[in-house]
């Protein structure tokens, strides 16, 4: 905490140690001044203000909500709200956003984003009334965090999943094997090199393949581990329900079957994990999403053999979903969205895609032209218009004048955007080669 605060204000980190000054203004000053700072910051940058709402549950299962004010590159603090246990209409919570967006929202304010609930849903249908001329967006993250928590409760990915940590569990809850374990590691993989052995917190399964390429990295190392006296003489001296755990370890490491299943779940997940990593930070462009959760719709439409072959074949019943299957209908639903499910897609995904140069050059030069029309043909040209339409804030003679701008730059009509494409072009394959 004092690194963080001396990194911010250098003075105030000289006197964090004085308790008086801690109990009677200490904090207060802290936050006063570096509010002050950030807000005059976040207030000289350009462009309208994203306002972002992140509701979850806290430990007395309150309702909750923080809210953040965004400019890209630039996220701000704004405050929390409760909301207490029971259920709150979108009402409820529109008129808490209109709280704090204030009566300027219109002017100042492009979009609002939230997690991907039905509440947060009925609270944008509630909010479109009122602001009109403002992005309603759920947040990518989240939906990429609730689609690998449907994958990995998929029942025979769940299943090993919780075998892949039982293993870990059992190795960690004795010290003496887990000293075995890092000294081998050590002696296997040299001093320093070594992948330590990793659980994942359940509310972000998004790590559940990062646990178990823990395991599979060091397999060798975990697989000798029941030859090895220390495991014998805990097996020898445990209590009968404890000795099950020993006999069902050395069973899990006995076969390479359980190690197949692990390198199939995490050639699944890690993909999908590895794109919602990447979107995480405040400098992913919105151009990105579209073309990004398509490569990941494509690959669940087409796992590879090693994958497949690992899940169980099914019965032939007509009904019966393969867990293949089962995967590929789960990445459309989070997608397109269902009667329950609220889905990601959004016309603003399109138009800013659309508009990209860079962007679409890396995809056709990486993926191809038809991947990149495969991305287009997810969005109709009145769905563009419709975020186009938003741009212009109910303006009517702003909207068609930005439509024909849009026409003249994606149909490279006008002569001075065919140059400036062009150009642009030329800078997004020095950008490719660079990668």
């Amino acid at each position: 905490f004092i690194a963080f605060i001396n990194a911010l204000r250098p003075a105030f980190a000289r006197v964090l140690k004085k308790q008086k000054w801690l109990r009677i203004s200490g904090l207060s000053d802290v936050y006063d001044e570096i509010k002050e700072r950030s807000d005059a910051r976040f207030a000289g940058l350009p462009g309208r203000k994203t306002i972002g709402i992140d509701g979850y549950k806290d430990g007395t299962r309150r309702h909750v909500m923080n809210i953040t004010e965004v400019k890209r590159g630039w996220v701000t603090y704004k405050g929390t709200e409760w909301f207490g246990r029971l259920r709150h209409s979108g009402r409820t919570h529109a008129n808490t956003i209109l709280k704090y967006m204030g009566e300027a929202a219109a002017s100042q304010y492009i979009c609002v984003v939230a997690d991907n609930t039905s509440s947060m849903k009925t609270m944008f249908d509630v909010l479109a009334l009122t602001l009109v001329g403002v992005f309603f967006i759920g947040c990518v993250v989240h939906v990429y965090d609730l689609l690998v928590e449907d994958i990995v409760k998929i029942e025979e990915i769940n299943e090993t999943t919780q075998e892949f940590q039982f293993i870990i569990v059992f190795v960690l809850s004795y010290s003496s094997l887990f000293e075995l374990f890092k000294e081998e590691a050590e002696s296997t993989f040299g001093k320093g090199k070594t992948t330590m052995l990793k659980l994942f917190p359940m509310t972000r399964f998004a790590y559940a393949a990062l646990m178990i390429h823990s395991v599979l990295v060091n397999w060798r190392v975990i697989a000798g581990i029941p030859d090895s006296p220390e495991f014998k003489y805990l097996k020898r001296k445990a209590k009968p329900k404890r000795r099950a755990d020993f006999e069902k370890f050395e069973n899990l490491l006995g076969t390479t079957a359980l190690k197949k299943k692990g390198q199939a779940v995490v050639g699944v997940l890690d993909p999908i994990s590895k794109a919602l990593h990447v979107q995480e930070g405040d400098n992913f462009p919105t151009s990105g999403v579209a073309p990004l959760f398509t490569a990941v719709y494509n690959f669940t439409n087409e796992l590879p053999l090693e994958i497949t072959s690992q899940f169980e074949a099914g019965t032939g019943d007509e009904e019966e979903e393969l867990t293949e299957t089962k995967i590929h209908l789960m990445v459309s639903d989070r997608w397109l969205g269902t009667s329950r499910i609220v889905g990601l897609k959004h016309e603003l995904h399109g138009l800013a895609y659309s508009m990209d140069v860079i962007i679409t050059c890396i995809v056709k030069e990486v993926m191809g032209e038809s991947f990149h029309d495969a991305v287009m043909a997810g969005f109709t040209q009145r769905q563009i218009y419709k975020a186009i339409k938003t741009y212009a804030g109910g303006n009517q003679q702003k909207y068609n004048h930005i439509i024909v701008e849009y026409d003249s730059f994606v149909g490279g009509i006008h002569p001075d955007y065919a140059v400036k494409v062009d150009a642009t072009k030329e800078l997004a394959k020095t950008k490719l080669a660079e990668m």
